[in-house]
């Protein structure tokens, strides 16, 4: 531990106070950075969630339906996003915030 001693002797005695002062505030800016780090760390992550939706639409005998447009929405949030599904009949939704949604499909001839 540091003392303080301070003495009111000439310049040169109070040089040797200052360079003690200064030395303990090099010390405490060190252990303030180090102790800040993790904490920097922690606020600086957020939590991004979010999911994806996918699935394959099909008719009542099992066949995939390919180009049909799939609607995902979400009134909650104001958000509605549409894809078409693939030759396979696949559709993928990614990057979705959290919440409910409706899943529409339609098919032009169906």
């Amino acid at each position: 531990m540091i003392k303080w001693q301070r003495d009111t002797g000439d310049a040169g005695e109070n040089r040797g106070f200052v360079a003690q002062f200064t030395r303990l505030v090099q010390v405490w800016l060190v252990v303030i950075a180090v102790l800040m780090v993790p904490l920097n760390r922690a606020l600086g992550q957020t939590q991004a969630v979010s999911a994806t939706l996918s699935g394959t639409v099909t008719d009542k005998t099992g066949a995939v339906i390919p180009d049909a447009t799939v609607t995902l929405i979400s009134p909650d949030q104001h958000f509605q996003r549409q894809e078409k599904t693939s030759g396979t009949g696949l559709y993928t939704f990614t990057l979705l915030p959290p919440g409910q949604y409706t899943l529409t499909v339609q098919k032009q001839g169906l």
